[in-house]
């Protein structure tokens, strides 16, 4: 273990002793001019929201599904009355940064202009932004889905996990992404692992690009030699 968090681990104990009136433990060392003693019986690592929402635990009945969006990551936990369930939380690669790229590419396409990742953050949390109107307006009906600016019925879109439910609100098999590539004339869907060896082979993904008003699916190696052809 790295030596500060080691510190602060005995820092967060000692509070806790400190809380129940406690400082006998295994342990020893000192903390704010007080001698603690500990004896650690184990160690439960959670996602980092955990004790965010600990103080509420207690008011939780039934089944409960926590999730922590984050820029690239989605950290999902369930709770069972209030308990943590260990074999129910996992990772996403899911997070805002969906949404940021799902704005570029839309306002690329209609505009064919690239707006700065900083500028679509910008308008995701204030609302607004130093840019044209027609580029505001585009980012904006994207990131709240609202078309028909000034609002008719403005929402926002959460990213979750792309995993079904049952009737009983059990996650089922986790299902993948293809991606639609092409080798010479032939065309076939591979899943991102798959694609890592099948780019070997000479396969190549395709990606849609706007070729004057029209929009077609290409590899990027046809598509370079195609004047005006962007993505």
């Amino acid at each position: 273990m790295d030596e500060d968090y080691y510190i602060l681990t005995l820092m967060a104990v000692a509070r806790e002793l400190s809380l129940a009136g406690l400082t006998r433990a295994d342990v020893q060392y000192c903390y704010g001019g007080k001698a603690c003693s500990v004896h650690l019986v184990g160690c439960t690592v959670y996602p980092q929201f955990y004790l965010a929402l600990y103080s509420c635990f207690g008011e939780m009945r039934g089944t409960t599904m926590l999730a922590d969006i984050g820029n690239g990551t989605m950290n999902i936990l369930y709770l069972i009355d209030g308990r943590p369930s260990e074999s129910r939380s996992w990772t996403e690669k899911q997070g805002v940064n969906q949404c940021v790229i799902a704005t570029r590419n839309v306002v690329m396409d209609k505009f064919g202009v690239k707006i700065d990742d900083s500028i679509i953050e910008q308008i995701l949390r204030t609302g607004t932004a130093a840019i044209g109107k027609p580029y505001l307006e585009c980012t904006t009906a994207v990131a709240l889905h609202d078309p028909d600016l000034p609002g008719h019925n403005p929402h926002a879109h959460i990213l979750l996990t792309m995993r079904s439910l049952d009737e009983h609100g059990d996650w089922q098999y986790k299902t993948e992404k293809e991606y639609l590539c092409v080798c010479g004339d032939e065309e076939q869907g591979f899943t991102a692992d798959e694609f890592d060896h099948a780019k070997l082979d000479g396969w190549d993904k395709q990606s849609l690009y706007k070729v004057g008003r029209k929009k077609v699916y290409m590899a990027p190696s046809a598509a370079e030699v195609i004047r005006y052809c962007v993505r």
